[in-house]
């Protein structure tokens, strides 16, 4: 039987919805423009 391989949409499905930041933690962490790697970078 093949093993059907998981989207990146069906595991993020699966791990269900982000939380919520505080736009105060935001504000903080956030110091203008930023690239989607820089984001992610933050977030890790």
């Amino acid at each position: 039987m093949k093993k059907k391989r998981q989207t990146v949409a069906r595991q993020a499905a699966a791990r269900g919805p982000l939380p919520e930041l505080p736009k105060e933690l935001l504000d903080q962490l956030v110091k203008g423009p930023m690239t989607p790697t820089e984001v992610q970078d933050l977030m890790l």
